[in-house]
């Protein structure tokens, strides 16, 4: 992992499409504290690796008055569902949207994503699948304090997500000599311009 943990920057590297931190980003994770000690951590990690629990994950990080409401999954009109209402969770996918307060794509098991935060609450979506629906949690987020959580499919054959948080040596176990998301590429591996895999630069 290495060779995609040494950039100097922010978004210079890629794994499997996803971009990727800096090494003093990398560095500062695996400290599992905050620069600011007013502010708290928390990581969203993958806990399952099989079937398609081996799916990316996507998750959005909201202030409770900004989320958007829990719809349902995106179905096409024919199925009795339709997508008219907004946000589409394929929206919310493969759009920039304006709402969200953080969000990252993480990946089973080599990609998690940190975020230091000021205290409050916070809601966090999280889906395995474009047609899936979000699972969603509320979030505390406490000066000082370092939280882990985890995202998972409900089942070994299954693709919709669930949240649950994790102890402290399980997600650290997750986290450590991994790889730290830097966000999500808009769109997809058709998209004009996407990267697919780009190792940190030589010196």
């Amino acid at each position: 992992m290495d060779s995609y943990r040494t950039c100097p920057d922010s978004g210079q590297a890629y794994y499997r499409g996803i971009p990727l931190a800096s090494h003093n980003e990398h560095v500062q994770a695996e400290l599992f504290t905050a620069i600011n000690p007013a502010n708290g951590m928390i990581y969203v990690v993958r806990s399952d690796t099989a079937g398609s629990k081996s799916a990316h994950a996507k998750a959005f990080l909201y202030h409770p008055e900004a989320a958007p409401p829990a719809l349902p999954a995106d179905y096409w009109p024919w199925l009795g569902l339709n997508s008219l209402s907004y946000p589409c969770w394929s929206e919310r996918h493969m759009q920039e949207t304006s709402q969200e307060l953080r969000k990252a794509e993480i990946f089973s098991p080599d990609v998690y994503a940190a975020w230091e935060l000021a205290p409050g609450s916070y809601v966090l979506d999280a889906s395995l699948h474009i047609v899936q629906p979000f699972a969603r949690t509320v979030i505390t987020c406490a000066a000082g304090r370092t939280t882990f959580w985890a995202v998972a499919a409900t089942s070994f054959l299954s693709s919709k997500a669930t949240l649950h948080e994790l102890n402290e040596a399980d997600g650290k176990a997750l986290v450590l000599h991994r790889l730290r998301s830097a966000g999500m590429q808009s769109g997809g591996p058709l998209s004009k311009g996407w990267v697919g895999q780009r190792e940190c630069p030589m010196e």
